[in-house]
């Protein structure tokens, strides 16, 4: 990841489960291994008026809850169903995941967002 907010391709759906993937990076473009990670955290919210989701806000998720790093860098972050839920009255809402995580021994520290659509398919009907 190295831009400020990467797009995710494929929506969520209201009150599904959500897999986000990527790689954990230095300030080099290097994958940053779990070992040497300190923290790894996520705060999800709302696009439209920065409104916190589900009370995830700097949530510790260094291989625990949600995420898991490997030995490569590589981390997965399964959202739960309360965790895409949409808050306003629109058929779908545009929601960020935002990472941070700090590494060499806390020295060090990365961040990325993660923007994704969640629509809802009861009032779409």
């Amino acid at each position: 990841m190295s831009q400020r907010r990467f797009h995710l391709r494929e929506h969520a759906g209201e009150l599904d489960t959500y897999l986000i993937t990527g790689i954990l990076k230095d300030e080099t473009a290097t994958p940053v291994p779990a070992q040497t990670l300190n923290t790894l955290r996520l705060t999800l919210f709302n696009d439209a008026d920065g409104s916190i989701i589900n009370g995830v806000s700097a949530q510790d998720i260094l291989n625990i809850d949600r995420g898991t790093v490997d030995m490569a860098g590589n981390f997965a972050c399964l959202l739960t169903p309360n965790d895409n839920v949409i808050l306003g009255t629109e058929l779908e809402e545009l929601h960020v995941a935002f990472f941070d995580w700090t590494y060499a021994g806390g020295v060090k520290r990365g961040s990325q967002e993660v923007e994704f659509l969640v629509h809802n398919f009861v009032k779409s009907q």
